[in-house]
């Protein structure tokens, strides 16, 4: 060893009031020379001394590190030991060693090792609150919700991915995994949120003979995998159940059509539509968008609107009309209500209805 460049570990050991401690571990290499010292690889090793020797367990890993200490200075390298230590049931002391191969205008090793006491892992809590769930037809079923995790660890966390499994009465839906990158501090407290999209016709297609109904019960459970420096890796499992709504679009017609003129004088027309609703539940049809496109142009040839403070609701298997203003977007106004009005072929119609559901919350539907 060159006598001018010393090595030796700094562990850091930070303990709480429990008694538990988390550990920081840094190489130091010191070199006092008037030349570079460059530090090639780092070999580390850790070893967990039993009663004999035949009963120690032994770990080491190469670190991949090439760094300049220059003349007179120091420098600290941080050691990863997440793939060297696994936590055990009982936590137990362990020698820490690093062997350090290092140039200047030769090659030298050196070695530095430090005793470090037992390490003691702390467990997290975690729970899914505030859970939302709402369609949007005829695209997807989108769950979201908030996940509020207690990290009891002095080192932070960090929130890698949640592996998501939705199963209805024995048929498998949906396995999916959602990324997430989200650092939780050290002995504190965050709130996650999160969200899930499940498309319409994956649901569908886990029935191959057809859904049973058009409201699901679903079990839903989630892994969520967080990682930390010092230890790796912890998982929070969790489970919710509830039904998915798979829902039948609202038929929608034009019944009648009065002509007038808006304040510029210019024509417009008040639609009565017909709302048809095939569901097993009630719909609370909060707004609506009614277009007529036309197949030729593609140009937009009528839009009327209905919002409504005091919602309509168009109950199961039932119908109801509702007024709506409509304003043209061509001079052919008259007779292209008229073509949609006789359900002639010239014109697509869609339509956007925003409802609420008592049970299953709200219900986008688009056409």
């Amino acid at each position: 060893m060159d006598q001018g460049v010393q090595s030796r570990l700094q562990v850091e050991i930070i303990s709480n009031s429990a008694g538990s401690s988390s550990v920081g571990v840094d190489l130091q290499v010191r070199n006092a020379q008037r030349f570079p010292v460059h530090v090639m690889d780092i070999e580390v090793l850790i070893e967990e001394p039993g009663r004999e020797e035949r009963e120690r367990k032994a770990a080491s890993a190469k670190l991949d590190h090439s760094c300049i200490v220059q003349p007179r200075s120091s420098k600290l390298v941080k050691i990863p030991l997440a793939s060297l230590i696994r936590p055990s049931a009982t936590p137990v002391p362990y020698m820490l060693r690093a062997n350090v191969a290092m140039k200047d205008r030769m090659f030298f090793k050196d070695a530095a090792d430090k005793k470090v006491k037992a390490v003691e892992r702390k467990h997290l809590d975690g729970g899914i609150e505030g859970i939302h769930v709402w369609t949007n037809f005829p695209k997807e079923v989108v769950v979201a919700f908030d996940f509020q995790v207690k990290n009891s660890n002095f080192l932070p966390l960090k929130l890698l991915h949640a592996d998501f499994s939705v199963m209805s009465d024995g048929t498998k839906i949906l396995e999916t995994k959602v990324v997430h990158n989200t650092s939780i501090p050290g002995k504190s407290s965050a709130r996650i949120k999160m969200k899930l999209s499940i498309p319409l016709k994956i649901i569908r297609d886990s029935f191959p003979g057809g859904l049973p109904s058009s409201v699901l019960p679903v079990q839903m459970d989630i892994s969520f995998w967080f990682k930390e420096t010092f230890y790796g890796l912890y998982k929070i499992d969790a489970r919710k159940t509830g039904v998915l709504v798979v829902p039948e679009a609202p038929a929608i017609a034009i019944h009648k059509v009065v002509f007038t003129f808006d304040e510029d004088n210019k024509p417009v027309a008040r639609l009565e539509l017909l709302v048809s609703n095939a569901n097993v539940f009630d719909l609370e049809l909060k707004s609506l968008e009614y277009q007529a496109v036309s197949k030729e142009t593609g140009s937009t040839l009528m839009l009327a609107k209905f919002k409504d403070d005091d919602a309509v609701i168009v109950p199961e298997g039932g119908k109801v009309t509702i007024w709506a203003l409509a304003k043209p977007g061509t001079h052919e106004f008259g007779s292209v209500l008229w073509k949609l009005y006789k359900g002639e072929q010239d014109y697509v119609v869609k339509t956007s209805l925003e409802t609420e559901t008592e049970l299953y919350g709200k219900i986008v539907f688009q056409s």
